[in-house]
């Protein structure tokens, strides 16, 4: 399909139910030798430490965007969600 629309798709995102078919990685590095650009849709939702881990696991394999969400504490020590891309 990537093959077929070309240069008139530039962005891919490949989520979680790839992931976890298998060949996310060699897809992500096949888009990328193809100039594409990649939104690696994983939402990592964990404790600060392991989303941590898994966005550094991440890391070198050129991607764009990836979403996260870590339970951190505010001001006053109470639990609350931080989300970021």
């Amino acid at each position: 399909m990537v093959e077929k629309l070309g240069d008139s798709v530039l962005f891919y995102k490949i989520g979680l139910q790839l992931f976890m078919a298998g060949g996310y990685f060699e897809l992500l590095e096949w888009l990328r030798a193809r100039k594409k650009k990649v939104f690696a849709d994983l939402k990592f939702f964990d404790v600060p430490q392991t989303v941590q881990s898994a966005v550094l696991a991440l890391k070198g394999r050129d991607i764009e965007l990836s979403p996260f969400t870590a339970m951190t504490k505010d001001h006053e020590g109470r639990p609350r969600r931080t989300r970021t891309t």
